[in-house]
């Protein structure tokens, strides 16, 4: 089983756009010893995706993912078991985190990490 992990700091500004497609995966290749790559972008001003391209040559499956570390975050943070079956060449949306910001606005933040095999 593999261990990919990511750390996040967002500030959400008070207006925004929604991204209307999934974007490209960060221009990084993946290496032999960690063919899923993960990243994440913005898909509305409050909202979050997190991504994940199987650049092997074999599925992948995405077994569990934490989401921790989290401040004015709407799902509920901790571990989560997960079947998400990522085909060579495909890219996935993982989970989409919205914000649950306090009237004023906030900044939101928490870290994920997930494991795939």
């Amino acid at each position: 089983m593999k261990l990919a992990s990511v750390g996040l700091a967002l500030a959400f500004a008070t207006s925004g756009c929604a991204v209307r497609q999934a974007p490209p995966p960060p221009p990084n290749p993946a290496s032999a010893d960690d063919p899923l790559r993960t990243w994440e972008r913005d898909v509305a001003f409050d909202t979050r995706a997190i991504y994940a391209r199987n650049d092997d040559k074999v599925p992948h499956t995405i077994t569990w993912l934490a989401l921790y570390d989290c401040k004015h975050v709407a799902e509920t943070c901790g571990e989560m078991t997960l079947n998400l079956t990522v085909k060579p060449g495909e890219t996935i949306t993982v989970l989409t985190v919205k914000a649950k910001l306090p009237p004023g606005g906030g900044t939101m933040w928490y870290k994920f990490e997930l494991k795939y095999q």
